[in-house]
């Protein structure tokens, strides 16, 4: 008799060419580990699933289904509980699986299939070289959402009876892990090196740089924000204020979209420190030309092409660039033409990111002896753990705190008294 186990095992190739299966299962209060050897992979996969998984409660019509049938039902049921845009990443990620796997019965996709996909992804993906999902694997993090992704759509199946169990969970090699370099580390900027890079781009694009690197909006929510999200006052002749961050926006093909915020927790009010709402307020009432309409962008983009003057040799010369405050500044546009010159010019990290603005507010709030629980509510993070695994390494030591091993150990005198003895 074999008893099943509870998780089913992955064949293994053995250095005599045999494959073992081995599984485990507890009887009688101790663990049982049998094995059996099988000349072919084939043969070791048919045992797992005919004997150990019971291949006769697998439904025939639902083995018979193609990954590409699976995959389209995981993007529907999915476009229940998450953005369009997230879907589309995941239609995306999927590419590669529907290209590996094109025509193929999701019954018939085995774990050494998954261990050549994932190898496959690792190399460069599936798709023609040139495209752009193809040269997003060079990323580190792309082969872990692709791979995901594809683990999702067979869990689909094992739920279907279509699959005894997920041959996408792929066994963890032996070996440490090794210590790679992420190809994109945060750049945490000081005060003085925000003022360099403001002060380096044109207005109204360095109050900008301010605004982001003192409020920490994520980008889509910038280009988002009205003039009616800003609301000022004055108390006792100080400004105060705060923006209500409750839309985003995108552009795609051309044509913007409207959104709601990343998650319900970014749907939020956050402050400004008085010297920004009094720059808010000088902006408003004196370069804004839609100050007095609700509706219109906050910040604005910029118009293609550029302003030109005549010098004293009476030749044309570019002077600037011209405003369309019918728009909302476009993130994109304004990282690769204002941004990043600005960055280069003020001489900071070539590495710096917009996004590193709201990494930089997190480390001047902090800095400053803000707390992280207030942090987390001001940028928006879906969870409080959130923030700490990002920023808790920011919060600086206390210098005046003693040390929780401040009093010096000492061993317990030795006494000549012995306890008395109870009688038995």
């Amino acid at each position: 008799m074999i008893h099943k186990p509870k998780k089913l095992p992955a064949p293994r190739q053995r250095p005599d060419g045999q494959w073992e299966v081995r599984w485990r299962y507890r009887l009688a209060g101790r663990e049982h580990r049998p094995a059996r050897l099988f000349p072919t992979e084939a043969e070791a996969n048919g045992f797992i699933l005919s004997v150990l998984a019971g291949e006769s409660n697998r439904d025939p019509r639902a083995a018979r289904l193609t990954f590409d049938a699976y995959a389209d039902q995981y993007l529907n049921e999915v476009a229940v509980n998450v953005k369009a845009r997230t879907v589309e990443r995941y239609r995306s990620a999927l590419l590669h699986a529907r290209e590996f796997f094109r025509g193929r019965p999701v019954s018939e996709i085995r774990t050494s299939d998954c261990r050549a996909f994932r190898a496959k992804l690792t190399d460069g993906g599936c798709l023609p070289e040139g495209t752009r999902a193809r040269r997003r694997m060079t990323r580190g993090n792309s082969v872990r959402n692709v791979y995901n992704t594809f683990r999702a759509v067979l869990e689909l199946a094992v739920e279907d009876n279509a699959l005894p169990a997920n041959p996408a969970v792929l066994r963890k090699l032996p070996g440490r892990k090794p210590n790679r370099e992420a190809k994109f580390r945060a750049v945490f900027l000081d005060a003085g090196e925000v003022e360099r890079a403001a002060n380096a781009a044109p207005e109204p694009y360095g109050l900008v740089i301010r605004f982001l690197a003192y409020t920490g909006l994520r980008a889509a929510e910038l280009a988002g924000l009205d003039v009616a999200d800003v609301k000022l006052w004055q108390v006792k002749g100080i400004w105060r204020g705060y923006v209500d961050v409750h839309r985003t926006r995108r552009k795609e093909g051309g044509a913007w979209v409207v959104d709601t915020p990343k998650s319900e927790e970014s749907t939020r009010r956050v402050e400004l420190p008085p010297w920004l709402a009094e720059d808010l307020r000088s902006y408003l009432t004196g370069t804004h030309e839609r100050a007095d309409e609700p509706t219109a962008p906050l910040f604005p983009n910029r118009k293609p092409g550029a302003t030109y003057a005549t010098n004293a040799d009476g030749k044309k010369v570019r002077e600037g660039f011209r405003l369309n405050w019918a728009e909302p500044v476009e993130p994109g546009a304004f990282y690769r033409n204002i941004f990043k010159k600005a960055v280069q010019a003020a001489g900071l990290p070539e590495a710096t990111r917009l996004h590193d603005l709201r990494h930089t507010f997190a480390a001047l709030w902090l800095s400053a002896g803000g707390q992280i629980e207030r942090l987390s509510e001001q940028m928006g993070h879906a969870s409080y753990e959130t923030t700490q695994k990002f920023y808790a390494h920011l919060i600086p030591p206390d210098p005046d705190a003693p040390h929780i091993f401040a009093a010096r150990p000492t061993a317990p005198a030795s006494s000549n008294v012995l306890p008395l003895r109870r009688a038995q």
